[in-house]
């Protein structure tokens, strides 16, 4: 009998051309047929399901009726009152035997032998004692006579005052600033400036702002460099005691006269002020002519 290529069983072929066993196609005419579809021997390979046989309804109802019985308790044991009890009887002690004592036995003298006589070795004589040095003042009496002399002239006698150093002398006061009258005004030094901005910086960065000032002082830097592009003067008072110098940038066509400047200089310029930071700032400075 021919085998089925899928499941590998012997088979047949059925109506529908198919294994009998898994359905497989057998689509070649070498297997014996049967007069069987797949799907009807499918439905008679299926197992009848056996339906529950009901119980005597005698039998149910005897086993409804008839109670069933409690489980039983365990029994427990009751021990009887400790006075009821027969107290046991203490075991009588048995005491052990004394033990006889050791007596430690105590070994004889061992003679010894006189030993030979030992020589006595002299003992050495202790250094002699290293002369004390004296005092350089009773060694040469007359410079110690000069040194109680120097010290008593140095210090003051008991009854002079010690001198008190002079008091130092109270701050100057700070001058007074006009605020008002100094922020009319477009000439500036740097010392007028430097008051201003020590008064109320403020309300001076508000009146200035983009506005021409002319500011004459003493040259206290001067900087150029043509790789930054950066060319400024820093002008203040010739004692350099301000808080707020005033920094004056220029552009590159001033630097031949820049390098030219020396600090300590006095110096007129004129130009816009930028506002302040480290020092009050103004940009786009010339140097005025001279009237």
């Amino acid at each position: 009998m021919q085998r089925c290529p899928n499941c590998g069983r012997p088979t047949m072929r059925t109506l529908d051309w198919a294994c009998q066993w898994c359905g497989y196609p057998l689509l070649t005419g070498n297997y014996h047929k049967i007069a069987k579809t797949y799907k009807q021997l499918q439905e008679e390979r299926r197992i009848p399901v056996r339906e529950p046989v009901a119980e005597d309804e005698a039998q149910i109802e005897a086993q409804v009726e008839q109670p069933r019985k409690p489980p039983s308790e365990p029994q427990l044991s009751i021990r009887p009152p400790a006075r009821d009890r027969p107290v046991p009887k203490p075991e009588p002690l048995v005491q052990s035997a004394p033990q006889p004592e050791f007596e430690t036995e105590v070994e004889p003298p061992v003679d010894v032998a006189p030993t030979a006589e030992i020589e006595t070795v002299p003992e050495t004589p202790p250094p002699p004692a290293k002369p004390e040095l004296m005092p350089e003042a009773s060694l040469v009496p007359e410079v110690g006579q000069q040194l109680k002399k120097d010290a008593a002239e140095s210090l003051p006698a008991p009854s002079q005052p010690i001198p008190l150093p002079a008091a130092f002398p109270p701050p100057a006061p700070a001058p007074q600033v006009d605020v008002k009258a100094l922020l009319e005004k477009d000439v500036f030094t740097a010392d007028e400036l430097d008051l201003l901005f020590q008064a109320d910086r403020i309300a001076a960065g508000a009146k200035f702002e983009e506005k021409v000032l002319t500011v004459s002082g003493a040259i206290d830097r001067v900087f150029t460099n043509d790789g930054l592009g950066i060319h400024y003067v820093v002008l203040g008072n010739a004692q350099r005691s301000g808080i707020w110098n005033v920094r004056c940038t220029f552009e590159e066509s001033y630097v031949s006269e820049l390098k030219k400047l020396s600090p300590g200089q006095p110096l007129i310029v004129r130009g816009k002020y930028g506002g302040y930071g480290k020092n009050i700032i103004l940009r786009d400075c010339i140097v005025p002519a001279a009237d």
